[in-house]
Parts: C-alpha cells; sequence; structure tokens
C-alpha cells in the first residue's frame, strides 16, 4: 500500500503454499468441474459447464483459441489468456487479476481482513461512492458454534440444501465492517450458518472480491447513512 499525493496504491502478490496434508473434496453438480481446475493443463477449443467452487455459481468456461502453449477466451464470464509448459499451467491472466507458478518457498503473511474496516456513520450499511449490486439483506441466524470460517460453514449448508448458494458481502459489528459469507436458500431466504444470532446488518455484494480490495486500498469505504 502507498500513499501519492493524497490517494492510496494498492498492490498484493498472492501465494498459496501447501500445508498439512489432508484430502478435501468439493461437492460440485453432476456433470461440472471447478473453474480453478479447469486451466490446469490445455483446454480442448470450445464451451464446457464449470463451478465457482467459493459460491457454487455455475457458468461456462469458453476457449476460443488454443496451441501447446497458450489459450484464451472466456471463464466465468472474464477473458482470461493462458501459458503453459510442458502442459502445465504457468502463467495466468483472469479479468484484471495475473496469476503466476512459484516454485519457491512462501512465508504466509497476515491477512489483510483481520481488522476488518473502518465503518462510518449510522444507518443503512453501504457503500462510498456507491456501487451498483450492492444491497441490504435480512439474513436470519443459524446453528453458530464452532465447525470453521464464515465461508466453510456457508459452503458446508450448500452442499447439505441443493438448490441454496453462498452469498459474499459485509456485515456491521462492533463499529466496524468485516467481509462475511452466507447463504441464500432455495426459497429465496437467507440464512447465516455461522452466526447463531444475525450480525448487525448485512450487505450483499457482486463481486465481492474487487470490492474488498477497493475497500483496502480506500477507493471505496464502508458507511451507514
Amino acid at each position: 500500500m502507498t500513499l501519492d499525493e493524497g490517494a492510496r496504491r494498492y498492490v498484493s502478490e498472492h501465494f498459496f503454499r501447501r500445508g498439512a496434508v489432508g484430502r478435501e473434496e468439493a461437492v460440485l453438480p453432476e456433470g461440472r468441474v471447478g473453474a480453478s481446475f479447469s486451466l490446469l493443463r490445455p483446454p480442448a477449443r470450445g464451451c464446457r459447464p464449470v463451478v465457482d467452487e467459493v459460491s457454487l455459481t455455475a457458468g461456462q468456461l469458453c476457449v476460443d483459441e488454443v496451441d501447446p502453449g497458450h489459450a484464451r477466451g472466456r471463464l466465468l464470464g472474464q477473458p482470461f489468456a493462458a501459458r503453459y509448459a510442458k502442459g502445465t499451467l504457468e502463467e495466468l491472466e483472469l479479468g484484471p487479476a495475473r496469476f503466476t507458478r512459484w516454485a519457491g518457498a512462501v512465508t504466509p503473511g497476515p491477512s489483510p481482513f483481520d481488522q476488518g474496516f473502518p465503518l462510518e456513520g449510522d444507518g443503512a450499511l453501504g457503500l462510498a461512492p456507491a456501487v451498483a449490486g450492492a444491497r441490504v439483506v435480512e439474513v436470519e441466524g443459524g446453528a453458530g458454534g464452532p465447525g470453521g470460517d464464515c465461508l466453510e460453514r456457508a459452503q458446508a449448508y450448500v452442499a447439505a440444501h441443493p438448490g441454496s448458494t453462498v452469498e459474499l458481502g459485509l456485515v456491521a459489528h462492533d463499529g466496524r465492517a468485516w467481509p462475511h459469507a452466507w447463504v441464500r436458500t432455495r426459497g429465496g431466504g437467507r440464512v447465516d450458518p455461522s452466526a447463531a444470532v444475525p450480525f448487525e446488518a448485512y450487505l450483499a455484494l457482486e463481486h465481492a472480491g474487487e470490492r474488498y480490495v477497493e475497500l483496502l486500498s480506500g477507493a471505496r469505504r464502508a458507511v451507514r447513512r
């Protein structure tokens, strides 16, 4: 994070490293593959169904150009360009993000979301400047208690209740705004499996990852008005 003439600029490098060995299987709709796995090897030309492993939203991988070293197309609606070496993904540009294979050891740093975001004012939870796809929603409390973080609890609920989906956004709690995940049920209601008692307010966000980065960089603020 840098400050230049009053403007903040956020640049991040994300690393995925191996931790304790375990076995996990995502419960995906029949015939679908996870979006994260769909480009690990050079894909065939054409379109096929994939699923976002976080939200379990169904979409398409459409490959327009492919050769042994490169592939281009769209993944879940975003343009991508992939580079391969010996049949293995080396670099992926997906929308505004760029991912590079890293062979060295990586020491993880602290999560940038551990302290939440400052929350200004009183009233309805929102973002400033306002953004399309942000809406206050009513959410019921779930079982609460131990059993993983909010995203893990939401994904487990979705796996056990077909037709429901994970919803991402912000919650207001203790004077701050926090990234959070809950569930939109098949009937259109909402439940928070990780909270026995609902938080003060819930704000559902489209493209939540982009909104979180904007909050970190100062491009947007969490407000109540």
